[in-house]
């Protein structure tokens, strides 16, 4: 890795990586960005404002949680890894706001997004609705049987017994993941849940069109908050590379599926784009723009397989031989360098 950082004795890190962590980094800064009029993502701690009212906490752990100031009560998109981490998001969101949570939308069943769901929710957590797609319940208690397994995985993938002083210096998509063989779950399981291409509702005042969009996971989400023209895009699309295949093993991501949530995805030309992982984006054309390219990539690895699969390859001589190359124009991509999945992969 020529050209690195070396972080130790032993490991050297891409200046790409290095500078990928500014991403996550938890910080006071104000960034400024140009759409249609200027306007401003200000930073409150570790919580950008991406329009008044509306919040995004990066680095407090793998994901993001989003927080929406409703007219008599909050609502809260994913809520982090682990009770732990939880904690200390809550008093950050709670010192923007101190109206009562009232709903919590769960973008997907991944453990970075819903186990820090209790304590976001607050003590009267019982009376919060909590909102996924009705496909949520079944994959979860299908994940728990091998739960043990899955846990020993995504430890080593996501270097959660490393340090920065080893070597660990981002996981790809977050910070790191806030979740040991100590840390809690408080997970609530869903109240409301539609199984509807799309489900609209309002919620203390602001409205909301809920898409079930699969791509990283089947019971995917996206939110889509028209009157503001925000989307949140859960895991279909952050600052890295896809993983299409996530190397830990888990269930298969369907490719063409996860595609066509992208066309659903950009064709609603959102001005604002508010992913789980890495920071918001801002600005129509430039977020058509970043969903097409990104759509693009899956689009070109799944084609390419199947090509050479027809072909009679096998896997391992595609790998082998490094047979699918994205083109120059996407593998060059700021969105598509491989800090968290690979073409290969």
């Amino acid at each position: 890795m020529s050209g690195g950082i070396v972080v130790n004795d032993n490991i050297e890190a891409p200046e790409s990586l290095i500078k990928h962590t500014e991403e996550f980094n938890k910080q006071s800064i104000i960034q400024q960005f140009l759409n249609k009029t200027l306007f401003f993502f200000l930073c409150f701690f570790s919580v950008i404002t991406v329009l008044p009212g509306i919040h995004c906490a990066i680095g407090y752990g793998l994901a993001n949680s989003m927080l929406i100031e409703g007219d008599n009560g909050n609502i809260i998109i994913d809520t982090l890894e682990s009770r732990e981490s939880a904690i200390e998001l809550r008093k950050d969101f709670e010192s923007i706001s101190s109206k009562p949570v009232v709903a919590i939308i769960y973008t997907h069943n991944h453990a970075d997004h819903i186990f820090g769901a209790e304590v976001l929710a607050g003590e009267n957590f019982k009376n919060v609705k909590f909102y996924a797609h009705s496909t949520m319940g079944d994959i979860l208690e299908k994940m728990s049987f091998v739960q043990p397994i899955t846990f020993e995985r995504a430890s080593r993938q996501f270097g959660i017994f490393l340090t920065k002083a080893n070597g660990h210096l981002n996981s790809g998509i977050g910070s790191f993941l806030n979740y040991n063989q100590k840390s809690t779950r408080a997970f609530v399981y869903p109240t409301d849940t539609f199984d509807t291409d799309s489900y609209k509702l309002t919620i203390a005042g602001r409205d909301f069109i809920l898409y079930h969009a699969p791509g990283e996971t089947d019971d995917q989400i996206v939110i889509y908050m028209p009157n503001e023209k925000v989307l949140f895009a859960a895991d279909n699309i952050y600052k890295a590379f896809p993983n299409i295949y996530a190397i830990r093993g888990t269930t298969v991501r369907d490719p063409v599926q996860w595609v066509s949530s992208l066309d659903l995805m950009r064709n609603l030309r959102a001005e604002y784009l508010v992913p789980s992982h890495t920071k918001p984006v801002s600005g129509e054309d430039n977020i058509y723009d970043l969903i097409t390219n990104y759509r693009d990539a899956i689009q070109f690895v799944h084609d390419q397989t199947v090509r050479f699969i027809n072909k009679g390859l096998t896997s391992d001589e595609i790998i082998g031989n490094n047979l699918i190359q994205l083109p120059k124009n996407l593998q060059e991509h700021p969105y598509l360098q491989e800090f968290y999945g690979t073409v290969q992969w």
